[in-house]
């Protein structure tokens, strides 16, 4: 092989056939080549197959945001003034405007709200009524379910026939007679039904002409944006690792192929090219396998659910740009890191010789991933008080990889200073290390993966705990003094009804009353009002001292100074805070004497005029030990005998019996027997903003995913070392070492690279987290006990891959292995 052709002058047709021939060599090298082959296309499309996913989530996410809004009731009335007619009183005008527009016409509907909760399952429920044969179907029906009918989606049905759901049957007693269909549904694992009704009013339902707004792809804002492009950037850098791995999977045979080559009379250059078509062959097959596997995969997504996020198949659809960077993306990236490997590498006629130590005064070279990371990454920090206003996405995805990947090109440097440093030991110890420094390539492709897994990890979590005040706020209720608060809209004895929940299995106690407000008639005096009577004062408002027919203006006062507390501070029903003699109505509230109107509860803007009595009391109670009802007017039913004031709405706190089995199951299902549109919810000293949980949710899904590609790849590198080494460990085995010492000296073996490239990660993890808390503008804060933690699991990891590469090892230090030809 000489002449134009093997000098790379020969043309095309010299390029065409010798890339051919490294195509051949992937597949007709015998059962080894085979092997090899395999596992590389199977890397790879593993890598692909991930990455298509993860440029489809965002339009799987957008489908189901998409598919939400169009299923939102269009109100034939202005929102917000049916909004304040169910709590606060409205100017005529507006109320007669809402009214008029609010009568009942052929294209019209009743809908009312049936949501509900079943042990933890969120449960979408609307309750149906149309007023005319042309009312605007939801999506997802064919049909109006009749009178005690409902159709549900499938997830629903099969939730409602599994067993020990009773509970849920009782409370949804409605015969299914159709399925909601996909249109209708966020995704296949929603729980949704709709039902049928002939008794909806204005007072528990809302009349609507038609479904859907515009849909509109939601921002996140600066931080969220921050926040999920980070999520998205360390969970994808772990794949690239993991594809580059896969292409250097036989690359000793393939080496040691292309010596032989050598000796009949190629040339470097024709050996190169040949590396390029095998590689080149085995990263096309594997992208085409990878781009099988998604298309067949995605019909499975149905039945998969992860922290409630589902799917349908034709939502996980690539962008056309981001599918095509993927597809021709992965096998340019495979090729590249397969040549680059090269650079070490001398193939000579009569064998192979592979530079053990780096090129001295090249070192500062590892240190440009890095540092190219932090040249992008610290122009956009923000000083403590400086709002974080938006976030260029394109820089802060390239810094972030940068930095990873910077950790993969400093590991081997590292791993190669101690092992130069590490001093005698046992015999297993003195083995492990010398392989390492004969050549530790393969050794530190193993923990490439886990190490940017783990420095990821670090600063995600520091980020995600830096940033949880921001998007988490506290909602003012005590579940200290309450499990539940329970609404109803059951009629004029709607108080009695809802206190009658205490009969209820796993009920400890139940404080029904009623809640409306009070307005003179200017926007600047309006009040919380609660009527309830003197058992229900305490838990409401710390009042102990009650008598039918006493009102009561309650307000909460900050802490007083340390030292400064008067006697009973805090204590319900104690003596009130000084100055709790002033006049009523000097923090706010309605002077004894005032005209004022009060709201019906449950009605539709209806009001009744009533009188602030003399005898009001002024309470004031400590901010922080607030009861549950907070501050206002709170009045006995008798103080307002002969106002015509009657509730059609109730409000309930209820408490559970400590362990009792389904407690806020039979709550849920005896209050929606009362009223059907009740609403009955845990409560909570904290709420977290949707988004941020939903990017924490897909922060777990997608570790998941990367930590068992990351093992395979880890366990596929792993064995791989053990065949390129099946020789020398069969010699040692043939002159009487061990096996006890053999497995010793694999599992040292991966011990140093293992704990040096955690090091590096724990360092480079905090490192990331730090400039990333710089440039959301918050304080740094680390979770040392969690670093510890995902420090150990990768270690563990490591070490368990080594464990499970034991029994091959047996295999490969038998006498046969010495054989050669």
């Amino acid at each position: 092989m000489s002449g134009p052709e093997a000098d790379g002058t020969g043309g095309m047709s010299a390029w065409l056939r010798d890339l051919g021939m490294g195509a051949r060599f992937a597949v007709t090298g015998g059962a080894g080549s085979w092997f090899r082959s395999l596992f590389t296309v199977v890397g790879i499309a593993l890598g692909t197959g991930l990455l298509l996913l993860a440029t489809a989530v965002p339009g799987a996410l957008d489908a189901r945001e998409a598919r939400g809004e169009a299923r939102v009731e269009r109100s034939v009335a202005p929102y917000s003034s049916w909004v304040q007619g169910k709590v606060l009183p409205v100017d005529p005008a507006t109320a007669a405007a809402d009214a008029a527009a609010s009568r009942p016409r052929p294209d019209t509907l009743l809908v009312g709200s049936a949501d509900t909760e079943f042990r933890g399952n969120e449960i979408r429920g609307r309750l149906l009524q149309p007023d005319g044969a042309d009312a605007p179907l939801p999506p997802g029906l064919k049909a109006f379910p009749g009178p005690g009918e409902m159709a549900v989606s499938p997830a629903l049905a099969d939730l409602l026939s599994a067993p020990g759901s009773e509970l849920l049957r009782e409370r949804l007693p409605y015969k299914t007679v159709a399925t909601v269909g996909d249109s209708g549904l966020t995704g296949p694992a929603e729980l949704v039904f709709y039902a049928g009704s002939d008794r909806l009013t204005l007072d528990v339902a809302e009349r609507v002409d038609g479904f859907g707004r515009p849909h509109q792809p939601s921002e996140l804002g600066p931080l969220l944006t921050l926040l999920a492009v980070t999520v998205f950037v360390v969970l994808l850098t772990p794949v690239l690792v993991f594809v580059a791995v896969a292409s250097r999977f036989g690359a000793a045979a393939r080496d040691r192929r292309m010596a032989a080559l050598r000796l009949v009379g190629a040339d470097l250059a024709m050996t190169r090219r040949i590396t390029t078509g095998e590689l080149l062959a085995t990263a096309a097959a594997g992208s085409v396998l990878g781009i099988v596997c998604f298309v067949v995969g995605r019909e499975f997504v149905r039945d998969v659910e992860l922290w409630d996020v589902s799917a349908f198949p034709a939502d996980v659809t690539p962008s056309p740009g981001l599918g095509l960077l993927v597809v021709l993306g992965i096998p340019a990236a495979a090729v590249a890191a397969g040549l680059m490997a090269l650079r070490g590498v001398t193939v000579e006629p009569l064998g192979v010789v592979r530079r053990a130590e780096p090129p001295q005064g090249r070192w500062w070279l590892r240190l440009v991933p890095a540092l190219l990371g932090l040249v992008l990454l610290l122009p956009m920090l923000r000083g403590p008080e400086e709002p974080t206003e938006s976030v260029n996405i394109y820089v802060l995805s390239a810094g972030i990889a940068l930095l990873l990947l910077g950790l993969t090109a400093l590991i081997p440097g590292l791993v190669r200073f101690a092992t130069a440093r590490l001093g005698g030991g046992p015999v297993a110890w003195l083995l492990g290390v010398r392989r390492l420094g004969s050549g530790n390539a393969a050794s530190v492709r193993v923990v490439n993966g886990i190490a940017v897994a783990v420095a990821g990890a670090i600063a995600v979590q520091m980020l995600l705990t830096g940033m949880e005040s921001t998007f988490t706020q506290a909602t003012g209720q005590r579940p200290d003094l309450a499990d539940m608060r329970v609404t109803v809209q059951a009629g004029p004895e709607s108080v009695e009804k809802l206190a009658a929940v205490a009969a209820a299995p796993g009920v400890e106690s139940v404080v029904a009353f009623s809640e409306s407000a009070a307005t003179d008639g200017t926007s600047e005096k309006l009040q919380h009002v609660a009527v309830a009577d003197c058992a229900a004062m305490f838990v409401l408002a710390g009042i102990a001292d009650c008598r039918p027919g006493d009102v009561f203006s309650v307000s909460f006062a900050p802490r007083p100074p340390r030292g400064a507390e008067p006697d009973g501070y805090g204590v319900p029903g104690s003596p009130a805070l000084p100055g709790s003699d002033a006049a009523a109505g000097a923090d706010g509230g309605f002077a004894p004497g005032t005209a004022v109107r009060l709201t019906l509860p449950g009605t539709e803007n209806e009001t009744v005029p009533w009188t602030v009595p003399a005898t009001v009391r002024r309470t004031q109670l400590a901010q922080d030990v607030a009861p549950l009802g907070g501050s206002g007017l709170y009045i006995t039913p008798e103080a307002l005998a002969g106002s015509g004031y009657r509730a059609m709405a109730a409000a309930a706190y209820v408490r559970l019996v400590p362990g009792y089995q389904d407690s806020a199951e039979q709550v849920r299902t005896a209050v929606a027997k009362i009223d059907p549109t009740a609403n009955a919810h845990a409560l909570a000293e904290r709420s977290q903003v949707r988004k941020y949980t939903n990017i924490k949710r897909g922060l777990f899904i997608g570790a998941v995913v990367t930590l068992l590609l990351i093992a395979v790849s880890m366990l596929v590198a792993m064995l791989e070392q053990l065949r390129e080494q099946r020789r020398p460990l069969a010699a040692l085995a043939a002159i009487g070492t061990p096996h006890r010492t053999l497995a010793l000296s694999v599992l040292a073996q991966a011990a140093i690279p293992v704990l040096a490239g955690l090091a590096l990660a724990v360092a480079g993890g905090v490192g990331l987290g730090t400039v990333l808390l710089g440039v959301a503008a918050h304080p740094v804060a680390v979770d040392w006990s969690y670093v510890a933690t995902v420090a150990g699991l990768g270690a563990a990891a490591v070490f368990t891959v080594a464990l499970l590469g034991l029994p091959p090892l047996w295999r490969l230090v038998k006498p046969e292995n010495l054989r050669t030809e």
